[in-house]
C-alpha cells in the first residue's frame, strides 16, 4: 500500500510546440531524456549534471552571457584537461580540443536560449558545495583533483534562494514568457553521511518553496517525495540502494505526464509511443509478408503524425524503419 504525495494541480501545462530547457542532477537527466523521447524541443544538461544551486546559476549565467572559456581556465587533473564548472564528460587529453567541445557546448546552449525558451526544469542535487580554495569561488566538478584544495560549505537557503532568484530574473529577461519547474533529486548523497543528506536536502526543498512563493509561474513538482515516501521500498531502487531503477523512473515519469502535460500532448505521447512499439516489435520472421505490411502501416502512422505536427522529428525513426525493412 503506497503512501500517496499531495499534489497541487498546476494551472500551467507544457505543449509540444514549447521549447524546454532542463538542468541540474541526474534527475534532470532522467525526465529530459524522457522529454526528449517523446519528441518535446529539449536541451538537457548541456554542460554536464550539476548537483549544487550556485553551479546551476553559473551555467544559466553563462549560457545566457555565451561566456566561452580559454585555455587558462583548464586544470590538469591526472593526463587529462578539465574544467570545475564543466562535467567529466568534457576531459581530454588534448587541450584544444577540450576547449573547443566545451564552448561547443557553450555557443549551442546560448543559440537555443537565446531563440527562446517556454520552460526551464531545475532538479537541485545536493546543498553542499565546493569552494576551490585558490580562486575562492564555487565549482561544479573537483574532478580528480585533491581534496585539500577545496572547502566543503552546507549553502544556508537564503544564499540558494537568493542565486537562483537572481539567475532566473536574467534568464527571463529574453524570455519574459518563461515558466520554471523546481524539484529536489530524490538521489541521496549517502559520501556526506544519512543527517547530511537530510540537512542537504531540507534545506532545497525548502528553498524550493519559498522560490515558489516569491515567483511567479514557479512551480514544484515533488520527485523526492514519490521516490522517498511513495516508493520507499528498496525493489524500487537500483543494486546500489541509491539509484531510483528503471520502474521508478517510468512511475515518476507517469506522475509527471499527469501534473505537468497537457491533454493534447498526451493524446499525442501516446501515438509517439504506439510508433515506438511497433519498431521494437520482435517478428517471427523479419521477411514474411505479413511483416512487410506491419512496418508498411508504420510508416503511414509516421507519416500522418508529421503532416499533423510539422515542427516534430521523426529521423531517427525512420532510418530505424528503413534498417527493419532490409532485415537489419
Amino acid at each position: 500500500m503506497f503512501t500517496k504525495t499531495e499534489f497541487v494541480e498546476n494551472p500551467v501545462k507544457i505543449h509540444h510546440k514549447e521549447k524546454i530547457l532542463a538542468l541540474g542532477s541526474c534527475f534532470a537527466q532522467n525526465i529530459g531524456q524522457k522529454l526528449v523521447e517523446n519528441k518535446f524541443t529539449t536541451l538537457c544538461n548541456p554542460f554536464g549534471i550539476v548537483y549544487n544551486p550556485i553551479s546551476i546559476s553559473s551555467c544559466i549565467d553563462r549560457l545566457q552571457k555565451n561566456s566561452i572559456v580559454n585555455t587558462k581556465e583548464l586544470q590538469l587533473c591526472q593526463d587529462y584537461h578539465c574544467h570545475l564548472d564543466f562535467h567529466s564528460q568534457f576531459n581530454g587529453i588534448d587541450k584544444e580540443m577540450t576547449i573547443k567541445a566545451i564552448n561547443e557546448a557553450i555557443s549551442g546552449a546560448h543559440s537555443f536560449e537565446n531563440n527562446g525558451i517556454d520552460w526551464l526544469i531545475i532538479s537541485l542535487g545536493t546543498a553542499f558545495a565546493y569552494r576551490y580554495n585558490s580562486t575562492d569561488k564555487y565549482v561544479n566538478n573537483c574532478h580528480k583533483i585533491p581534496a585539500k584544495e577545496f572547502t566543503r560549505d552546507l549553502l544556508p537557503t537564503l544564499q540558494i534562494v537568493e542565486s537562483l532568484v537572481s539567475a532566473f530574473s536574467s534568464l527571463r529577461i529574453n524570455n519574459s514568457n518563461l515558466k520554471i519547474i523546481l524539484t529536489v533529486s530524490p538521489i541521496r548523497h549517502l559520501r556526506d553521511g544519512l543527517t547530511a543528506n537530510l540537512r542537504s536536502k531540507s534545506r532545497l526543498i525548502e528553498a524550493a518553496h519559498l522560490l515558489t512563493e516569491q515567483l511567479e509561474d514557479c512551480f514544484y513538482f515533488p520527485s523526492y517525495e514519490i521516490v522517498n515516501e511513495e516508493l520507499r521500498d528498496y525493489r524500487w531502487f537500483e543494486e546500489d540502494l541509491i539509484h531510483p531503477n528503471r520502474q521508478a523512473i517510468e512511475y515518476v515519469w507517469n506522475k509527471f505526464q499527469s501534473y505537468e502535460i497537457s491533454e493534447q500532448s498526451l493524446f499525442l505521447i501516446k501515438k509517439i509511443q504506439s510508433i515506438h512499439a511497433n519498431l521494437n516489435h520482435k517478428p517471427f520472421l523479419a521477411t514474411s509478408q505479413t511483416y512487410q505490411q506491419f512496418l508498411k502501416q508504420t510508416e503511414e502512422k509516421i507519416c500522418n503524425l508529421k503532416n499533423q505536427h510539422p515542427n516534430l522529428r521523426f529521423d531517427e525513426e525512420m532510418e530505424r524503419l528503413k534498417l527493419l525493412k532490409q532485415g537489419s
